[in-house]
């Protein structure tokens, strides 16, 4: 209308629609936003019309920890860190400093099994294992040892912790930080945790990305590897990632053997294209750039599902109360049928077996159906 309004010859008006058309088909399309970086692409998306025709079979997955999942796999990605397993730590970690978490509040059992364990392969019978937490409002009930001794805890907003963890890096290089902001009490704190670092046989840091969900959250990762990495270059010392909240490590492991990439990675041009800034669905969902949402949610009903006005379809437990435009009740791995999970250390798939007779469908059967359902 606009360019007929301007000229009295259809043929000229058909003409110049059709090459303004193109040349916003072309602003969006693949073709030229693959010569442009993240920000610039993102840009020619929303001015060009390309992008709506690929995003008609638009697929892009990811978790609904996937924030905390990300930030964590930052710091792997760009500085690297030394790990270890939940073996390891049961069997040779004398000294295990809790960053951010008191591990219990997600991982119950966690001390039961792999701190004040009975037995151990390598530790001399009834040796003395230390522990101690860098963090607000943790539970450190569980830090204290079977003879009584109690943890050592030293008070840290989570904002703060990338700084307090600095401080100790700096002790741990000989050097006597004094910075003005923090309190004599705190430093001698971090000082007392520094030297506990240094005299341990096999020292453990451990973190948890749930519990680290603020924004630059990684810094808090980062500085908790360099950490470790100072550790070892005299002793020896590794972290500790718990990451299998809501089946979170296994979700990084299939999508990383399924496409090559961690979490948030697309589908629409036939080919797996990661990118986890662009492709978080909070960010999709709030600039209008998804028209469908898929929710499985067989573990439970936390996280609530997103709001948002595009049809969602929600695969969740019976007694979920979930406001969709399509719900199908489906029953939870190791409980109502078998399946497989990935230990939280991210080093076994441990099989599941169902503990009760149950006429819910998997998500994976229910997921197999709407595969099949589809028009080729």
């Amino acid at each position: 209308l606009f360019v007929s309004a301007r000229s009295s010859n259809q043929i000229v008006s058909l003409i110049v629609t059709t090459l303004i058309c193109g040349v916003f088909y072309l602003l969006g399309s693949d073709t030229l936003t693959s010569f442009m970086g993240n920000r610039g692409s993102e840009i020619l998306r929303l001015l060009g019309s390309g992008s709506r025709f690929t995003s008609i079979t638009r697929g892009v997955i990811d978790h609904c920890l996937g924030d905390a999942a990300v930030r964590n796999m930052l710091v792997l990605q760009e500085r690297g860190w030394i790990t270890t397993t939940l073996t390891e730590v049961k069997n040779r970690a004398d000294f295990i400093l809790f960053v951010g978490t008191d591990a219990v509040s997600r991982y119950p059992r966690f001390f039961e099994r792999y701190v004040w364990n009975e037995s151990s392969l390598f530790l001399e019978k009834n040796a003395p294992r230390h522990i101690a937490y860098l963090g607000a409002r943790l539970n450190t009930r569980a830090g204290t040892s079977p003879a009584g001794t109690p943890p050592l805890s030293v008070n840290a907003p989570t904002e703060d912790l990338a700084a307090y963890l600095s401080l100790v890096l700096a002790m741990l290089k000989g050097d006597e930080p004094r910075p003005q902001s923090v309190s004599r009490r705190k430093l001698a704190q971090l000082q007392s945790l520094a030297d506990r670092l240094r005299g341990a046989t096999y020292a453990v840091v451990v973190w948890a990305p749930g519990d680290l969900d603020i924004p630059h959250g990684e810094l808090i990762v980062e500085a908790a590897a360099d950490v470790v990495r100072e550790l070892n270059r005299e002793g020896r010392a590794a972290g500790l990632s718990l990451a299998g909240d809501l089946g979170t490590a296994s979700f990084m492991n299939v999508c990383a053997w399924q496409s090559g990439f961690p979490l948030r990675v697309s589908y629409a041009g036939g080919f797996p294209e990661y990118d986890p800034f662009n492709y978080a669905t909070r960010r999709l969902l709030q600039r209008k750039q998804a028209d469908a949402l898929l929710w499985v949610a067989s573990y439970g009903v936390e996280p609530p599902v997103p709001e948002t006005k595009c049809p969602t379809i929600v695969l969740g437990g019976p007694r979920s109360a979930v406001d969709a435009d399509v719900f199908i009740p489906v029953g939870t791995p190791g409980v109502d049928h078998p399946g497989n999970l990935f230990r939280t250390d991210s080093v076994v798939s441990l099989p599941l077996k169902a503990v009760r007779e149950s006429p819910l469908p998997s998500a994976a059967t229910v997921l197999h159906r709407i595969i099949e359902a589809l028009p080729a």
